[in-house]
């Protein structure tokens, strides 16, 4: 096991009740992430929020009444834009970058350019104004019709950013949410392990004190942007039954990159462990 870089002492957060959420410069943490509920929360607040869309309710015969999703003008015209930037810059290049097995910086430029990796984001840093989650599906959808591993880079981006927006206090919210809009750096989701990957209880990653830090050991394996992201939400043990998520940055001291994957498919997206 290789050493992480120690984060900030965390600090007792009074207001929660439910959970005892801890919370300081470096780390996301709740005690209740236990067992087979190691998300419940994030994914009990992700599960509202994408559910809240605008739906129309069609009436098919007076007997079954279906939900239909409408995009927004707003969203219209943001798809209008994808695809002509897809058809142009995207499609031409996708086949080569899957044969190359390269990651495409200039193909994370132009989302960026384009507003879809801060799209999760609160608004003040780019993000979606309404009803963020929908934007995110179609735009997904939209990429991968011409480059599956360039779609990749929105749900990485997203899914690696919701531990901060969902427990994130103010002070990591204003750091690390300029580091993924304003600075323009990708995220990468540490969780799988060599020993562990859908038994998530099985992670073997620990966060220790030391002083006023922790110190992070552990593997990260198949870690979507392993080696390309600039931060790393890490999901550790800190006790038999209790579970944190750490705030990491790539320059911390104590990180390396280990093998990065060679895959048979979605090659243009950048797989790698993180030691």
């Amino acid at each position: 096991m290789r050493r992480f870089q120690s984060v900030s002492r965390l600090q007792r957060d009074s207001r929660s009740r439910e959970a005892s959420r801890y919370q300081g410069n470096g780390a996301l943490y709740r005690r209740d992430l236990q067992g087979p509920n190691i998300l419940p929360k994030i994914l009990r607040s992700y599960q509202n929020w994408i559910f809240n869309l605008p739906i129309k309710n069609l009436q098919n015969q007076g007997s079954l009444e279906v939900g239909m999703i409408e995009p927004s003008q707003e969203q219209r015209v943001l798809l209008d834009n994808l695809k002509r930037d897809v058809k142009e810059k995207v499609a031409p290049v996708a086949a080569e970058t899957d044969r190359k097995g390269t990651f495409n910086w200039d193909i994370a430029s132009l989302f960026w350019d384009l507003g879809l990796l801060q799209i999760m984001l609160p608004e003040e840093y780019g993000g979606w104004p309404q009803n963020p989650s929908f934007t995110m599906c179609l735009a997904i959808e939209e990429i991968a019709k011409a480059c599956a591993a360039s779609a990749l880079l929105l749900i990485i981006q997203a899914v690696g950013s919701y531990p901060l927006i969902f427990s994130g206090n103010d002070a990591q919210k204003k750091k690390y949410f300029k580091m993924l809009s304003q600075k323009r750096n990708l995220i990468g989701y540490l969780v799988t392990e060599p020993g562990a990957g859908s038994d998530v209880r099985a992670i073997a990653t620990t966060a220790k004190r030391s002083g006023k830090n922790y110190i992070l050991n552990g593997r990260k394996t198949f870690a979507t942007n392993g080696s390309v992201a600039g931060l790393y939400t890490v999901l550790t043990k800190t006790g038999e039954k209790e579970f944190s998520f750490f705030i990491v940055e790539r320059n911390f001291p104590g990180i390396s990159i280990g093998r990065i994957e060679d895959k048979c498919g979605f090659r243009g997206s950048n797989t790698a462990e993180v030691i």
